[in-house]
C-alpha cells in the first residue's frame, strides 16, 4: 500500500536524477556544436536575442549610473538575431575566442568591437 502512494514521488525523483543539469550560460564549444544542427536554430536565435536584449538594457541604464555605455548601436536600433549571430561568429573566428569562453562575454565584446561609442 505504501509503495502505491509513493510511486509518483519515486517516479519524479527518477526523472529529476536522470535529467541533464540545467545551465544558464553557454560556452563557445557548445554554441558552435549547436550551430551545426539546423533543429537548434530557433533556440540559438532566442538565446542570442535574449543576450543582446539584456545588453541593450544594460547599456541603456549605463548613462543614468556611474558608467558609460559599452557600445552604441547605429540609430539606436537593435539588429535582428541573425545579424547578431553573424557578428558573433565573425568575432569568434577573428579573435580566436577559446572554446571554453562564455558566448555572452564574446557577444558583448563583439558588440563593443563592431559598435564603438565615439
Amino acid at each position: 500500500m505504501f509503495l502505491g502512494r509513493a510511486a509518483p514521488l519515486l517516479l519524479a525523483s527518477a526523472v529529476w536524477l536522470a535529467a541533464p543539469p540545467a545551465r544558464a550560460a553557454m560556452i563557445v564549444q557548445d554554441y558552435q556544436a549547436e550551430l551545426q544542427d539546423p533543429s537548434q536554430a530557433p533556440a540559438l536565435d532566442a538565446y542570442i536575442q535574449g543576450l543582446a536584449e539584456g545588453f541593450a538594457w544594460m547599456n541603456a541604464e549605463a548613462p543614468t549610473g556611474t558608467s558609460h555605455p559599452r557600445f552604441c548601436l547605429p540609430g539606436n536600433e537593435a539588429p535582428p538575431a541573425s545579424a547578431d549571430i553573424a557578428l558573433l561568429n565573425s568575432y569568434i573566428q577573428a579573435h580566436g575566442v577559446a572554446p571554453s569562453d562564455f558566448v555572452g562575454a564574446a557577444l558583448l565584446l563583439a558588440f563593443e568591437d563592431a559598435y564603438p561609442c565615439h
